[in-house]
């Protein structure tokens, strides 16, 4: 900003509406081993990326490994041994928290496209994934002039509010286990990263065909 109280040209240049490669839609699922970011660690990132128009153009999923000093939560291992095959998955061929998340900042710059974040909720899934990227690399999740290399755009969209808006369906009958299952692509939840954000971007891709066949209100 200028004397004048004026944004720069370096800075308008940055405006992430004004981009005109096509959006391409990441779907992130995270897996923790625990809630609190503070205390408890990441243990997979799995994401599938796509146009508009639906379909998978690329995937990524990996598991990390807990950074030194890091602890588990105990009901969250109540709920992982309940589904043990849904912990082995998140478990099996850990790698370094460091490799992993550089190698999902190139997977996300090797998108041809403008990256936009998709998840639910995405309170949880921005929180982590932003304070990995900030720890690991040298990127974060949202755009604005305080970022030099954000490695998404705009505000993010949760999956559960789209819903709501193109639905117009009520907060509580959102949740993706009570939508129809066509919605869902027949699928449920399993807490194996794979098979959950598979069921994420199904949602999602069918709130997108849905969402063409309402009037435009501007």
């Amino acid at each position: 900003m200028n004397n004048d109280g004026v944004f720069s040209k370096t800075v308008i240049s940055r405006r992430w509406y004004e981009d005109q490669r096509p959006i391409v839609y990441v779907i992130v699922d995270l897996k923790c081993d625990g809630g609190d970011v503070r205390r408890n660690a990441l243990r997979n990132v799995s994401a599938i990326a796509a146009y508009e128009n639906g379909g998978a153009i690329n995937s990524f999923s990996r598991n990390l490994a807990a950074p030194e000093g890091s602890v588990v939560d105990k009901r969250t291992m109540a709920l992982y041994r309940e589904h043990p095959q849904a912990w082995n998955a998140i478990s099996t061929n850990a790698e370094r928290a460091s490799v992993v998340m550089n190698d999902f900042v190139g997977w996300i710059k090797s998108l041809s496209g403008q990256p936009v974040l998709v998840a639910t909720p995405l309170t949880q899934t921005a929180v982590w994934l932003d304070v990995y990227l900030r720890r690991f690399t040298k990127h974060a999740v949202y755009h604005g002039p305080y970022e030099i290399e954000p490695l998404f755009y705009g505000g993010s969209i949760d999956i559960m509010n789209f819903v709501m808006g193109v639905t117009g369906c009520d907060y509580r009958t959102a949740v993706e286990h009570m939508l129809p299952s066509e919605w869902r692509g027949h699928r449920i939840e399993t807490h194996d990263p794979r098979e959950d954000v598979l069921m994420h971007s199904e949602v999602f891709f069918s709130m997108l065909k849905l969402r063409k066949t309402l009037p435009q209100i501007v």
